[in-house]
C-alpha cells in the first residue's frame, strides 16, 4: 500500500520544510503554494466574491506573489521581517527558517489566508 501511495503522489518530499512548522504555519504556506487561499485575486476569480480581485493598495491584483514580494503597504513589514530580498520560491518552498518568515509575516500582517 505504501508503495502504490508512493507511486502516485511523486512530487512529495518527506524533506519539504513545511513538515517543520507547526499546523498554523503548514496551513498558511500549502494555501500560499496552491494559490486556494482567500486572498481577494482568489476570491473574486473562483467565487465571485467582492467587486474587484484587486489588492487594497489598488495597484495589482492580491495573489500571494503580489502580497509577499510587491505590495506597498507591507514594505514596512517585509523589510523588518527580512532584511535582504528573497525570491518567492526560497519564501515557499525553501528551508523551515524562510517558510517560517514567510508564515510569520502573514500572521503579522493580518492577512487571511
Amino acid at each position: 500500500m505504501k508503495n502504490k501511495w508512493k507511486e502516485s503522489h511523486p512530487e512529495f518530499n518527506r524533506q519539504d520544510g513545511v513538515h517543520q512548522l507547526d499546523r498554523r504555519g503548514q496551513t498558511t504556506i500549502f494555501r500560499l503554494r496552491t494559490g486556494h487561499n482567500r486572498l481577494r485575486h482568489h476570491m473574486n476569480r473562483v467565487f465571485k466574491v467582492g467587486e474587484t480581485n484587486l489588492c487594497s493598495c489598488g495597484e495589482a491584483a492580491e495573489t500571494a506573489e503580489h502580497v509577499l514580494q510587491n505590495c506597498q503597504t507591507y514594505d514596512a513589514l517585509r523589510q523588518s521581517i527580512r532584511n535582504e530580498a528573497v525570491d518567492m520560491t526560497t519564501k515557499l518552498y525553501g528551508p523551515p527558517h524562510e517558510l517560517e518568515r514567510t508564515a510569520a509575516f502573514i500572521a503579522k500582517a493580518g492577512i487571511a489566508v
